[in-house]
């Protein structure tokens, strides 16, 4: 069976003398239709930034941003101290300048590698500054940043960005 296909040329501002018709022999039939999972639909040279389940958190690795409670924005850095599968135990510590405050606490978070987040509890005082109480963070990472709330009525979010391993001495 032929198929007339009319095949019309328009060039840049002019239009074609005649329409040209292209015969053309049957038709292959149709492709059916393919999902590629979506490693294969990125280009080959794209590296993608993060696993969804590399975890994002490294002992002695800091990170660091602020956070806003009733004092207003304070100045962050989350020490990671110990990393077991999904269990993550850091340091909170926090500087206000406005008032000098400055204090730092325990905190244990679970790790969610689904859904990249983390829910921080906090745990013992290891400086604790008068006025203070400690409080814990929910959060998403996203590549080398890592934000979400301070969970108090108080509070409302934090923004921390990851610095990369550190040594540092425990006081």
């Amino acid at each position: 069976m032929l198929v007339r296909l009319a095949v019309f040329v328009l060039l840049a501002g002019c239009a074609p003398a005649q329409t040209p018709v292209v015969e053309v022999g049957a038709l292959a039939p149709a492709a059916s239709p393919v999902t590629l999972p979506p490693s294969a639909q990125s280009s080959p040279n794209q590296i993608p930034e993060e696993t969804p389940n590399e975890l994002p958190f490294a002992v002695n690795q800091l990170w660091t941003g602020h956070y806003t409670c009733a004092q207003g924005e304070t100045q962050l850095t989350l020490r990671i101290e110990r990393v077991s599968g999904a269990d993550i135990d850091a340091v909170f510590e926090f500087y206000h300048p406005p008032s000098g405050a400055e204090g730092s606490y325990r905190i244990h978070g679970k790790w969610s590698a689904p859904k990249r987040y983390i829910t921080f509890k906090p745990g013992e005082w290891l400086d604790h500054p008068s006025g203070y109480i400690t409080v814990g963070m929910t959060g998403t990472v996203s590549g080398e940043h890592f934000s979400g709330t301070i969970d108090n009525d108080t509070c409302k979010d934090f923004s921390l960005s990851r610095e990369g391993p550190e040594e540092w001495d425990e006081d």
